[in-house]
């Protein structure tokens, strides 16, 4: 087996393809990902404000808006990680298949 074997556009293409239908059309983990980022920076702004109100009613508010974004940050974590998952096992199947006919 050469480890060495030239990879084409056709094949990045045909591995791009496969794991897009193994996450039958879910986002890959990268979006996950940026997505997490995104809502992490949220939470950030939403414990600055916290920080600052004197507000009891809307620190009320802000400490419900921190736990839910607490627990959406933990489900794309999760989704993240489980997408990562298979999109590396799709690229460990594929790679092992282009090995064996190299």
């Amino acid at each position: 087996m050469n480890e060495d074997l030239p990879r084409n556009e056709d094949y990045d293409a045909a591995l791009d393809e496969a794991i897009g239908e193994a996450l039958e059309g879910q986002p890959r983990a990268a979006e996950w990902f940026q997505l997490k980022r995104a809502l992490e920076k949220r939470r950030v702004l939403l414990q600055s404000e916290l920080d600052i109100t004197e507000d009891a009613a809307l620190r009320d508010k802000l400490r419900a808006e921190l736990a839910q974004a607490d627990e959406h940050i933990a489900v794309l974590e999760e989704e993240a990680e489980i997408t990562s998952f298979v999109e590396q096992t799709v690229r460990f199947a594929s790679e092992v298949r282009r090995l064996q006919q190299g």
